[in-house]
């Protein structure tokens, strides 16, 4: 048997559970301004005690009408008549729990159904714009803080969500074609004599690029 400072624990946690889906499925499709932790955790509560309390009032009236559940001997002695019944204490607790998580998803999808995604959870967009497929090649031209342009073939990124520090782009010469640079300042583009360059993220400004068919080795 959990102790019941522990069951309380869970408890709680179960129920901020919902505003927590909230929180994530908005940000995947609005952007949302920079808040403190004090805020965002109140948001959370709020929300979470809100859809938690909405479902359990709507799992109790189902299974008290269809006499899953004795309303009156639970709210006498809820603990009590926990213990005695724990198969339909914690089938009311799943049904809760289910309602909760999957109606706040529900709402929160339909109520920004009109956005697209402003990104993937997991995911960066230099992954889902820059990274390796099969069936394409990507030519990029990079704005470098510094002025610089370096413009080149997509050989290789880092796709992974990391802080920009953390990236690098490489880009080469391919297709008969030399990495291009431009310094700041200047209308002239020369050709590069490297064979490739590496980029850290840090030191990117901007990334415009264009889709080829077929991979750069095909």
């Amino acid at each position: 048997m959990l102790p019941s400072s522990l069951l309380a624990f869970v408890v709680v946690a179960a129920s901020i559970t919902p505003g927590y889906i909230w929180v994530r499925v908005s940000e995947t499709r609005v952007a949302r301004p920079e808040r403190t932790q004090l805020l965002e955790l109140a948001e959370l509560i709020i929300v979470g005690a809100l859809a938690s309390s909405l479902s359990f009032l709507s799992v109790l009236s189902l299974a008290s009408w269809f006499n899953f559940v004795e309303v009156r001997a639970l709210a006498d002695d809820g603990t009590t008549y926990a213990l005695e019944n724990p198969s339909r204490s914690l089938g009311v607790f799943v049904a809760v729990l289910g309602l909760a998580y999957g109606g706040t998803w529900a709402i929160a999808r339909l109520v920004h159904r009109d956005r697209p995604p402003i990104f993937e959870h997991g995911s960066s967009a230099w992954q889902v714009m820059l990274g390796y497929n099969p069936g394409r090649s990507v030519y990029a031209t990079v704005d470098l803080r510094d002025g610089t342009t370096v413009a080149g073939w997509v050989h290789i990124c880092t796709v992974e969500p990391y802080p920009a520090e953390r990236r690098e782009l490489v880009l080469v010469r391919a297709r008969g074609e030399a990495i291009k640079i431009r310094a700041l300042g200047s209308a002239e583009i020369v050709d590069s004599p490297d064979h490739f360059v590496i980029i850290n993220g840090a030191d990117v400004v901007t990334i415009g690029a264009a889709y080829f068919s077929g991979a750069l080795g095909d």
